[in-house]
């Protein structure tokens, strides 16, 4: 569990000058996304995929 906090307390602590993400923390900030997406993805096609056919 620690990990999961030492994570998200990563990307809030990314270098944000002026309020906007610098390139590398926009690109780090983009990978969480994508993976936050796939797993969205993932979870709602559970119950579509236990349709039996």
């Amino acid at each position: 569990m620690p990990q999961d906090h030492d994570h998200y307390a990563a990307l809030a602590a990314l270098p944000m000058p002026g309020g906007y993400p610098d390139p590398g923390a926009e690109k780090r900030l983009r990978e969480e996304l994508f993976f936050q997406r796939a797993v969205q993805v993932y979870l709602w096609a559970l119950p579509a995929m236990n349709i039996p056919m």
